[in-house]
């Protein structure tokens, strides 16, 4: 069995929440949520030379949180969100973010490539030999980054300069990292017979575009 274990983050300090789902865990993220806010002005100004990667993270899921409560991003949009701002603070929380530079960005990336994935809820997906963060995962959440200091110079909270050097770190290519297994073609005959039968539901265009992307091979979204 795999114990699940709730954190939280404060100011870049990992806080344990105890067991996952456990009541008194969320009581406890409660109160030290309503502590923060108590000793902190989030509108407060801060100068781009002295914000630091933790302060410009928080801001950042802020943005994102509210965005979610609006309706404008759903909430794994978020939880990506939350995955690229906790690999930046992982090492780099006290640094200044006019500080956080192409060799940090390289750090997270490389140490993402040797870390452990997990599932949606925090279990190891194998917990004798969990494998490493896939390449596009690890991409995924470097562009993230990214994305939090594009958002800070949106804010005039980051200078352009720090977003522009960033944009130097090329991503992992293929062979760089762990890759996920190619995806096979479905098979013909299983095909043919969820045509037929979407068909037979009065489902014709639907039928069509299976048989489109079955035959030209490409993804849905084109």
């Amino acid at each position: 069995t795999v114990e699940e274990y709730a954190y939280t983050r404060v100011d870049g300090r990992r806080v344990s929440l105890g067991r996952y789902g456990d009541p008194k865990g969320y009581a406890k993220w409660k109160r030290i949520l309503d502590e923060w806010l108590a000793t902190h002005h989030l509108e407060q100004a801060i100068e781009p030379s002295r914000l630091t990667v933790a302060e410009l993270a928080d801001r950042w899921l802020d943005s994102e949180r509210s965005r979610v409560a609006a309706g404008r991003i759903d909430p794994k949009t978020y939880a990506a969100a939350c995955y690229a701002a906790e690999a930046s603070v992982l090492e780099h929380a006290g640094s200044l973010a006019t500080s956080f530079g192409p060799k940090a960005l390289k750090t997270v990336q490389k140490r993402l490539t040797r870390t452990p994935c997990k599932t949606i809820r925090g279990r190891y997906r194998d917990a004798k030999n969990p494998p490493t963060l896939s390449r596009t995962e690890v991409n995924r959440r470097v562009n993230g980054i990214r994305q939090m200091f594009r958002w800070g110079v949106s804010e005039e909270l980051v200078p352009p300069a720090a977003l522009a050097s960033l944009k130097s770190v090329p991503g992992l290519r293929a062979g760089e990292g762990r890759d996920n297994p190619a995806r096979k073609p479905a098979d013909p005959a299983a095909v043919r017979v969820l045509a037929s039968e979407l068909r037979a539901r009065g489902h014709h265009g639907h039928a069509l575009v299976l048989e489109l992307l079955r035959w030209t091979g490409c993804r849905p979204e084109e």
